[in-house]
């Protein structure tokens, strides 16, 4: 279910919680919304509060980490792709195959998971070289994180694996090129699988579902006790919009690959830049 949907579903229960709180305070017997247990309430909720916000912030860190660590991985697989294709140039034209197949896998990795970026790629891409992958970014969106995506992935680095094995050094400089090229083809494997493990890496529902669930009994309280005007009224409008956009931005930053704050394919797309046509 995607974020904002969840989030007015959030904001929907909290204000219709205090809707509900409202509605049994004029039902309910005058001793049961007295002082003496106003105070009482007050307490008891003053520990859901608590274990709200301590629960919330641990939700907003572990989502932001997963967020930086993911992009963090895409800065090194850029980082990467760009020695991988400069050892593969210096090594001589001999690696000319490689390099296409290493530049094709990673314009169709962009393209596949950030088809918005294809404009961009056409300015500096050489003529037809989009056009050839231009299909993968209007066909179904593929995440990386699923496995047909993976394989095809690690099909393209083995069959680079495979041609840097039938290379013959003639030197100690190509021998050289030739293991720190196997190397890095071995890291990127590595590095995408990686990834993939922390893009499949979901938010527990259990623990969303209790922060609303806690949410949900706040926000009853404050209907239950609020006097009824227009200034009480707008600030619980903004407590629960800010409650929502808060698990909102919990479960955006949880999903990387898609929604409004998805990864950014900047480092691939500089390392696509770097890494030139193939001559």
């Amino acid at each position: 279910m995607p974020a904002i949907v969840i989030a007015v579903i959030v904001f929907l229960s909290t204000f219709g919680s205090v809707l509900l709180g409202a509605f049994l305070r004029q039902r309910l017997p005058e001793h049961h919304v007295s002082e003496d247990s106003k105070d009482i309430v007050v307490l008891s909720t003053g520990l859901v509060a608590t274990l709200t916000a301590l629960l919330l912030g641990l939700l907003v860190a572990s989502a932001n980490e997963s967020f930086q660590s993911f992009n963090g991985g895409l800065e090194k697989m850029g980082t990467k792709l760009i020695a991988l294709d400069r050892v593969l140039a210096h090594y001589g034209p001999e690696t000319s195959e490689a390099r296409a197949f290493l530049r094709h896998h990673t314009l169709t990795a962009v393209l596949r998971n950030w088809p918005e970026d294809a404009q961009q790629l056409a300015g500096f891409a050489p003529t037809g070289e989009p056009t050839a992958t231009a299909s993968v970014a209007h066909s179904a969106s593929v995440e990386s994180g699923r496995l047909e995506d993976l394989r095809k992935t690690s099909d393209v680095l083995a069959r680079i694996q495979n041609i840097l094995l039938e290379l013959s050094p003639q030197d100690h400089a190509q021998t050289w090129r030739q293991a720190e090229a196997l190397a890095l083809t071995s890291q990127l494997s590595e590095e995408q699988w990686s990834l993939v493990e922390k893009a499949q890496s979901p938010l527990p529902n259990p623990l969303v579902l209790i922060l609303v669930v806690w949410l949900v009994i706040l926000f009853a309280t404050f209907g239950l006790f609020a006097p009824r005007n227009k200034t009480v009224t707008t600030i619980l409008v903004l407590c629960s919009l800010s409650a929502s956009a808060a698990i909102f931005l919990v479960l955006e930053l949880n999903s990387v690959t898609s929604g409004m704050m998805k990864a950014s394919s900047s480092p691939l797309v500089t390392a696509l830049q770097v890494m030139g046509p193939v001559k």
